[in-house]
């Protein structure tokens, strides 16, 4: 289970949504099967149904471990967010080096987050020497992209753990752009035009919300074209 308050987000393994995933690939392996059988006669089209059938049971058994583990993919407290979704792979990012928070489509059903902010040279210490140069030319300032995707977690978890982002942002950088997602084909609705004002509104009080929970004097800032 998730947690998300004021101070503090961990968005853990959503079983369900990996257990959609799981589904879906065995139908499609089942699908890539019976399409070869029906088709032996031609070698070419079976050996290709079997290929993808084969890289499909990869898939299932990646998805199924990843069940198997509730872990952490994401964490955010008063220093920062920590991307987790890698374990050799971690990576921090403190409040005050983000830039960009972002919810975006995955595909026509699955939303992702983007967070997007920067390291600085003295902060990669084991850099090799030809990135550090590279790094020289743009500022002294290292990119990274931290994500959630939607094939890990379902649209609930998402929008939950972006608005969670967005209040703690509010509370730590007003600064950092926060976008919310517009679907293209409603952008002009009147009804998903009211749905994002209220979501607006809904976002600033829990900014103020949190603000006088945790005693900060609220500061000038900018959130993020809608």
């Amino acid at each position: 289970m998730d947690t998300i308050t004021n101070d503090l987000i961990v968005i853990r393994t959503d079983k369900s949504k990996l257990t959609r995933v799981a589904v879906a690939y065995a139908l499609l392996a089942a699908l890539m099967v019976a399409l070869g059988i029906s088709a032996s006669s031609n070698t070419v089209i079976l050996a290709i149904s079997f290929v993808l059938a084969a890289a499909f049971v990869v898939g299932i058994v990646h998805t199924v471990r990843q069940m198997s583990e509730t872990r952490e993919l994401l964490r955010a407290d008063e220093e920062g967010v920590t991307d987790l979704t890698k374990p050799d792979d971690v990576v921090f990012l403190p409040w005050s080096q983000i830039m960009r928070i972002e919810l975006k489509a995955a595909n026509s059903n699955d939303l992702m987050l983007d967070v997007m902010g920067y390291k600085t040279l003295d902060q990669l210490p084991e850099l090799k020497d030809e990135y550090t140069a590279q790094i020289k030319q743009t500022g002294g300032k290292a990119y990274f992209l931290l994500e959630l995707s939607g094939l890990q977690l379902s649209r609930s978890h998402i929008m939950a753990a972006f608005d969670g982002l967005r209040t703690m942002a509010a509370v730590h950088n007003p600064s950092i752009a926060v976008i919310e997602y517009q679907d293209p084909l409603t952008k002009n609705d009147p009804l998903n035009k009211r749905y994002l004002k209220k979501r607006e509104e809904d976002a600033r009080h829990a900014a103020e919300a949190a603000l006088d929970e945790l005693g900060i004097e609220e500061q000038p800032g900018k959130e993020g074209e809608k």
